[in-house]
């Protein structure tokens, strides 16, 4: 039985590869299937200016965050539509930490806070380490680095309030 195993397997991947292939016309990706529910359907799109690359969004009910360029953050609301754009320097392309009143954006050398209503610089903290998107945990975010640290900043001020080092580097969030 244990030496069948492998050509049971092996052909149920080909049958499952197979059922969603369309080989009317050959060459050609199958024809997108209709979506009776509408779930698929975009209800918006944003576009940032060329020739801009977009990071990784952040999101909640209220807003999506995106950087751009590694110098924009723009706020969009539910509908798409742009509340703000921050003008930096530095900004990673990985997803901003939204709050309730700011957008936490990841730096090649640290975390900056935005404030959500306006737009306005609230505080930016220097680490010296590129840090990825922050995890809120009570009055402070929490970042790790690439360069093997986990920092966390104090929400009001954007102060250090401890730094421990990691066995290694991280490449992803807290």
């Amino acid at each position: 039985m244990r030496r069948a195993a492998p050509a049971v397997v092996s052909a149920l991947v080909a049958v499952v590869a197979l059922a969603g292939c369309d080989r009317s016309e050959e060459g050609r990706s199958p024809a997108p299937r209709p979506d009776p529910a509408g779930v698929l359907e975009p209800r918006w799109r944003w576009v940032a200016p060329p020739p801009s690359y977009v990071g990784m969004p952040g999101a909640d009910g209220d807003g999506v965050a995106v950087t751009f360029g590694h110098s924009h953050v723009t706020l969009l609301d539910p509908a798409g539509r742009a509340r703000w754009t921050f003008d930096g320097r530095g900004l990673r392309d990985v997803a901003p930490r939204l709050t309730a009143d700011a957008v936490l954006v990841p730096t090649e050398d640290g975390l900056l806070a935005i404030d959500r209503a306006t737009g306005a610089l609230r505080w930016q903290a220097r680490t010296g380490e590129r840090t990825n998107t922050p995890v809120v945990a009570g009055d402070r975010a929490v970042a790790t680095t690439w360069e093997g640290s986990l920092v966390a900043f104090d929400l009001a001020s954007g102060r250090v309030a401890w730094r421990a080092p990691l066995p290694g580097v991280a490449h992803g969030p807290a």
